[in-house]
């Protein structure tokens, strides 16, 4: 059903993303400017798409990086313009982070108390018992 065909995509999207990765890095050289232009949109993308796994939004960060020398190498007039929008995503996704990483810790915190308090109850009602607490 539907149900398998999205899962099967949601599988296999970051594998293709992956892929999309090598291959732009190994042909990065023989690009044009256009083509360059498509591939900082899409990998731009892909950094701020909180669907795919974070090892895919790292590979992405470092795609664009690497595009920079060329890119910069060109010497073409949209090629500032490209630099541009690379600093301008990588910015906008620490911003990103600045926001998301606070959340994150706080939940990491809020699981580690309920487990230490989930614990103690646990070791309390053992002890209640006269039995050893459980691990």
């Amino acid at each position: 059903g539907h149900a398998s065909v999205r899962a099967s995509h949601e599988t296999l999207r970051p594998l293709a993303c992956s892929t999309l990765a090598d291959l732009v890095h190994h042909v990065r050289g023989e690009l044009g400017i256009t083509h360059l232009s498509k591939v900082v949109y899409i990998f731009s993308c892909n950094i701020h798409d909180a669907t795919l796994p974070l090892h895919i939004q790292t590979t992405s960060v470092r795609l664009l990086l690497n595009l920079v020398e060329n890119i910069f190498h060109k010497s073409e007039p949209e090629g500032r313009a490209l630099l541009v929008r690379i600093l301008h995503c990588l910015v906008s996704k620490f911003a990103t982070l600045k926001q998301l990483i606070p959340k994150h810790l706080a939940q990491v915190e809020a699981t580690k108390k309920a487990e230490e308090e989930d614990k103690a109850k646990k070791a309390a009602a053992a002890a209640a018992n006269g039995g050893p607490a459980e691990a």
